[in-house]
């Protein structure tokens, strides 16, 4: 009979993985290109206007994000979110929560890049930087403003997590 066909547990089986992958999603790390220090927590990308919905907050002045994800909007989730709210999605590119950032980030020597009366306003460039020394993103932190940490790409990564370097 079909149903007992050697090739059908071995599809269940490569089904039921497939399933666990879009249940619990892919973790990554922000890493330094120069070092390559791992300069996030693990986090989770946020890759459907499902996810958008969920672990993100419309604020006045941009998107707030919840910890242990990040967002780096792609072209169709973009069509998505225009097509539903009629609008268009207002992120320049990738960012996090300040939560999720690394004790290697380190704050610029510039300190009036550091300026804000509650927290940093990130509006005079790149605030904060790995340890090795190269600009790694910009901190958002200052009390009228959507928290959050917005890397800079040319210096920094997304890097796929493997199961295994988890349990390191």
């Amino acid at each position: 009979m079909a149903e007992n066909h050697p090739a059908n547990a071995l599809f269940r089986s490569w089904f039921d993985l497939r399933v666990n992958e879009m249940r619990e999603p892919t973790r990554y790390v922000l890493a330094c290109r120069i070092c390559h220090a791992f300069l996030s927590n693990p986090v989770r990308a946020i890759v459907t206007y499902p996810q958008l919905l969920e672990h993100c907050e419309n604020h006045a002045d941009g998107l707030g994000i919840a910890s242990g994800w990040f967002l780096t909007p792609s072209l169709e989730l973009r069509k998505v979110f225009v097509k539903e709210t009629g609008t268009q999605l207002d992120v320049p590119g990738s960012f996090a929560s300040l939560g999720d950032v690394s004790e290697m980030v380190k704050y610029t020597k510039p300190r009036h890049k550091l300026i804000g009366c509650c927290g940093i306003n990130g509006d005079d460039g790149p605030t904060r930087i790995c340890i090795c020394g190269a600009v790694v993103g910009t901190e958002f932190s200052e009390c009228f403003q959507t928290q959050r940490f917005e890397p800079d790409m040319k210096n920094t990564e997304w890097i796929r997590l493997d199961t295994e370097e988890l349990v390191k």
